[in-house]
């Protein structure tokens, strides 16, 4: 079974942030990996599309969003509040909700969900999502950062 990592996303390390999740988006697209992006709304999505394509001087990591211009081509795949498909190799979510797949026939490899518990808001979502994941039956990790 896929094991979930939650995250810590310090609000003051976010742009060095940024920059290691490009790096491993592209190191995933570079192998072949099916990626899949989990946001709250356009405007995050629209956000995080625009880093792949400037995280460096090199960057070029086509995507598509969804709902939107996704295509069955895209390496990198952003859905906007949204599930991603159960077939996803790597999942970012980046969004509010936790994850909804099915756990058990997911082909996922890694799963990371990103919080930042540093106010009262971030605290509740991060608890809210380690308590749906638990009842999934979901094992649980945790990182400081990637």
């Amino acid at each position: 079974m896929t094991t979930v990592t939650m995250v810590r996303v310090a609000k003051e390390r976010r742009q060095h942030f940024l920059q290691r999740i490009s790096a491993l988006v592209s190191r995933a697209v570079d192998k072949k990996l099916r990626v899949s992006v989990v946001v709250a709304d356009e405007k995050r999505g629209e956000q995080f599309r625009q880093q792949l394509w400037t995280a460096d001087e090199g960057s070029f990591l086509p995507s598509g969003l969804v709902p939107g211009d996704a295509n069955a081509l895209d390496p990198v795949v952003i859905f906007i509040n949204s599930a991603p498909p159960d077939e996803s190799d790597i999942i970012l979510n980046f969004a509010p909700d936790p994850v909804r797949i099915n756990w058990r026939e997911a082909d996922a490899q890694w799963v990371y969900d990103f919080v930042n518990p540093d106010t009262d808001e971030g605290r509740e979502v991060a608890r809210r999502k380690w308590n749906a994941y638990k009842l999934e039956g979901v094992e649980l990790s945790h990182a400081e950062e990637l």
